[in-house]
């Protein structure tokens, strides 16, 4: 799965989750990867990668005359080493398939395990299964609303938010950004790609960020 924007102003995605490892590749412009009190000026051309649970924030500083791009590729795998914390277990699963009825007796079905099982050991690791289900639905949302013209009511079905709830703030207070603006940055970049703008970058230059490590 790919997000790809461009913006014009100052733009800052805050708080990203990934379930999956990451990649952030600048496609133009300035583009800074903020990641445990550390800010990594991203060189265009040159993927950074982020591993599955690492929190981040991604600023795109671009202007009128100079704007800014980046690119966010997340890689959905079913091998991982660390299959025994529950937590990360269940955020892959409601990533990949966020539209299912997510509860601790949904969860327990799926795994063979007791629901009463799946809250003690979520507790242990210092999780809550409706904590996972927000922030996985809400990942998945960040990369499903800037594709087609799908409306908001569609959008929460495809990602299993629930009726009556409001899915705009959630997303705000997520990410600091609303869903409006997400879809004016990634329509931007698409606009630019389907005139036959090609992005020119640089030739990328060795390295070395003691936090993330090069794709």
């Amino acid at each position: 799965m790919r997000l790809s924007i461009e913006s014009a102003s100052h733009l800052r995605l805050a708080r990203l989750a990934p379930a999956f490892p990451v990649t952030v590749t600048a496609t133009r412009g300035t583009a800074v990867l903020r990641r445990d009190g550390f800010d990594r000026m991203l060189v265009p051309g040159l993927p950074c990668r982020v591993e599955p649970f690492q929190g981040f924030d991604l600023l795109v500083d671009g202007t009128m005359a100079q704007p800014a791009g980046c690119r966010i590729d997340i890689a959905p795998a079913t091998d991982h080493s660390d299959h025994a914390l529950l937590h990360r277990v269940l955020s892959r699963r409601i990533f990949l398939q966020p539209d299912l009825p997510w509860r601790a007796e949904f969860a327990a079905g799926l795994l063979g395990l007791p629901p009463e099982h799946i809250r003690r050991a979520l507790f242990a690791e210092g999780a809550a299964f409706g904590d996972l289900c927000r922030t996985q639905r809400l990942m998945r949302l960040l990369f499903e609303a800037p594709h087609g013209r799908a409306g908001l009511p569609s959008l929460k079905r495809r990602v299993g938010w629930p009726p009556g709830h409001d899915v705009e703030a959630s997303f705000h207070d997520r990410f600091g950004i609303t869903l409006d603006l997400l879809r004016h940055a990634t329509a931007t970049h698409d606009a630019r790609r389907r005139a036959g703008q090609p992005v020119r970058v640089p030739q990328p230059a060795a390295h070395y960020w003691p936090s993330l490590s090069p794709a």
